[in-house]
């Protein structure tokens, strides 16, 4: 959930008011997430015991079997297929507009610039997204390729961070109209954090 945090940007010419819209949804949106995950992990440790979370493979269905019964369980799958739901809703709406720049800039394939003319979507784009996915759900094991994404997603956030910093250096004179808040500490913190998180994640899943 905190990792879809970016996804908005992706869409930023099709926003009104992107300037104040995307910094607004991004907060707002880590806010609730993290409220959530944190009174969800209260509820975890009031419900079960250390032991028992240590040994479980479903925390949350176990907590919801002790809460309310044999149909806890069953209550707590469909929620997760609901945000299941809603996580392939925003990789469909952002991740081909990707495809889609990098296409205008002449960095991909030409085809994929292409535009419904009625629903004005990047159609193509959004198949090439479907196949892909397909091509690594057929990859691995769900654990695997959630480590794999993890993974290179944070490679890439690391990358866009370092960008950021050597063109404020470069190009110091280019308009901003969101200027990162705290620079240069708060991308110097994230650098640090997502290196720790690339470092566990390569040792824990690769090794």
């Amino acid at each position: 959930a905190f990792n879809g945090w970016f996804f908005v940007t992706f869409i930023s010419s099709e926003i009104k008011d992107p300037e104040r819209s995307i910094p607004r949804s991004i907060f707002v949106g880590l806010g609730i997430v993290t409220v959530v995950y944190i009174l969800a992990n209260i509820i975890y440790l009031k419900v079960l015991s250390f032991d028992q979370l240590q040994q479980s493979q479903r925390v949350a269905a176990d907590t919801m079997q002790i809460l309310v019964g044999a149909n806890g369980a069953m209550i707590i799958s469909a929620v997760i297929m609901m945000t299941s739901f809603g996580t392939v809703n925003a990789q469909l709406l952002a991740a081909p507009r990707v495809y889609h720049a990098m296409a205008n800039h002449g960095i991909f394939f030409k085809v994929v610039k292409y535009v419904h003319p009625r629903f004005r979507t990047p159609v193509v784009s959004i198949v090439f997204q479907g196949l892909w996915a397909s091509v690594f759900a057929l990859s691995g094991t769900y654990v695997q390729i959630i480590g794999f994404t993890t993974f290179f997603n944070y490679i890439f956030l690391t990358l866009a961070v370092i960008g950021l910093m050597l063109l404020r250096k470069k190009e110091p004179d280019l308009p901003r109209p969101y200027r990162t808040w705290g620079y240069p500490i708060t991308p110097i913190l994230f650098l640090l954090i997502s290196t720790g998180v690339l470092i566990n994640v390569f040792i824990t899943d690769y090794t």
